[in-house]
């Protein structure tokens, strides 16, 4: 009887793949995003199978001199290779991601929780708008919300005993750092629990073992060593001064928020951004529904965490408000509009409502099925039938730039040319490199010596193509 029930929970979640691998894929040549910043590391991923040089960082961040890691190239580059370089490679890369990730928020729900919480939460973040949108999106971030879960997983399992899981945290740590540089913040619970551990001498810290320290040391280095060879060139910025300006800009924050100037805090584009960005997360049709969800199951959370008396579920409750009250925390420090910040908080996000939903349906089942099913059905109808959740300029796609393309290969006339942008956004490198890579995928690369010139610009969601 118990092999017939893996049989049948193997299929139920070979068949949720399949749909989920169908409706992530949905139109995916006319809705992956293609903009310069994920053309980079596709020039950067092609340059390194040709033989180009081995990369020891990725792009740059929002401070010009520091650069994200370089792991997103190495397995972006593997899927290019399996693609024969054709774009879409890295759109179905990400895909495959999206979906493991679906099935590690069914995970983390049913081994912190329950199972009834893991395939509420898995439901809803599966069918999220933005969640959909990050998994069609081939770039560095993508991966954030699954290595957020296996840390936090980690973290939860080592507390409860076992204690090999301690060995994969800094590990785990070390990838989000190659990941989202801004993902540095989650060794804050880490620390706290290392503390909390050693101040009540706690079983999960009286068992780690030299050894034990040793090889989580060794471990959380690896990801480390390309960048680590690219600061002795550098001047260590990646990782000596890099870690002294994080405490700079955490007690910043600090005193702007209590003593100095917060008023980047009001920013009305950083509320607008949280905003926009929880209603396409949660429940398209209406932010304030959505703002509502998470408000309300947030408080039934924390209402739980004081009513569970066992250790063991106490500890579960805190660590996932920890998770999402740190992310929103450090965003609201920052003051930042930015995705990098708010993609470590989606698993948490949802786990949190799940538990509100679960709570809702021990005492009123049909109330909980029936708000379950509209979310899933209103953010399956909007994300099927809209691309209405990208930046203006960001939501044109692979297709649009693969028409200009062609374009600039049937006016070129054979001959060799150079591209040039115009307008917003031109002023960097990347603007031309989602170009430049599809005309080089197609055998009509940009040539830096010709005289033949095609100016690009891109205004509004529309690509304007001249010639000098």
């Amino acid at each position: 009887m118990m092999q017939l029930f893996k049989h049948k929970e193997r299929l139920i979640l070979f068949f949720t793949a399949t749909l989920l691998f169908l409706f992530y894929s949905y139109k995916i040549g006319s809705l992956m995003p293609f903009y310069g910043d994920i053309a980079w590391f596709y020039i950067s991923a092609k340059d390194f199978l040709q033989g180009s040089g081995f990369p020891l960082v990725g792009i740059t961040s929002s401070h010009i001199w520091l650069h994200q890691g370089p792991l997103w190239t190495y397995l972006l580059s593997f899927s290019l290779w399996l693609g024969n370089y054709d774009p879409l490679a890295g759109g179905y890369l990400s895909i495959i991601i999206g979906i493991v990730t679906v099935y590690f928020v069914y995970l983390f729900g049913k081994i912190v929780f329950s199972v009834r919480v893991g395939v509420i939460s898995a439901t809803l973040y599966a069918t999220s708008p933005l969640i959909t949108l990050n998994a069609r999106t081939p770039y560095h971030t993508t991966l954030i919300p699954l290595v957020t879960l296996l840390y936090f997983l980690s973290l939860y399992m080592w507390m409860n005993g076992s204690k090999k899981y301690f060995c994969y945290i800094p590990l785990l740590l070390t990838v989000l750092y190659n990941f989202e540089l801004a993902t540095v913040t989650l060794v804050i619970p880490f620390m706290l629990i290392i503390f909390y551990g050693l101040f009540k001498k706690k079983n999960f810290i009286k068992s780690i073992e030299r050894v034990d320290v040793i090889k989580a040391i060794t471990l959380g280095m690896l990801p480390m060593v390309p960048v680590i060879i690219y600061d002795f060139g550098h001047g260590f910025k990646q990782t000596i001064i890099f870690t002294g300006w994080i405490f700079f800009t955490f007690f910043k924050g600090f005193y702007n928020l209590f003593i100095g100037n917060s008023a980047h805090i009001q920013d009305s584009s950083v509320l607008e951004f949280i905003y926009n960005s929880f209603r396409t997360l949660i429940f398209y049709r209406s932010g304030v529904i959505a703002l509502s969800i998470v408000v309300i199951t947030l408080l039934l959370t924390i209402k739980e965490l004081f009513v569970y008396q066992k250790l063991r579920t106490f500890q579960a409750h805190l660590l996932i408000l920890l998770w999402f009250l740190l992310c929103v925390g450090v965003f609201i420090l920052n003051g930042v509009a930015s995705d990098a910040y708010l993609l470590q908080i989606f698993p948490a996000v949802f786990i949190i409502i799940a538990l509100g939903l679960n709570f809702i349906y021990s005492n009123f089942t049909k109330l909980a099925v029936s708000l379950i099913a509209l979310i899933v059905l209103f953010n399956v109808k909007s994300t099927l039938n809209h691309n209405f959740f990208m930046g203006i300029n960001e939501n044109i796609t692979l297709e649009s730039r693969e028409n200009v393309t062609r374009n600039i290969i049937s006016n070129s006339l054979s001959q060799r040319f150079i591209l040039k942008g115009d307008g917003d956004g031109s002023q960097f490198r990347s603007f031309t490199m989602p170009y430049e890579y599809l005309l080089w995928y197609r055998g009509h690369p940009v040539n830096s010596s010709a005289k033949q010139t095609f100016l690009i610009k891109e205004d509004r969601g529309e690509i304007y193509l001249s010639k000098e």
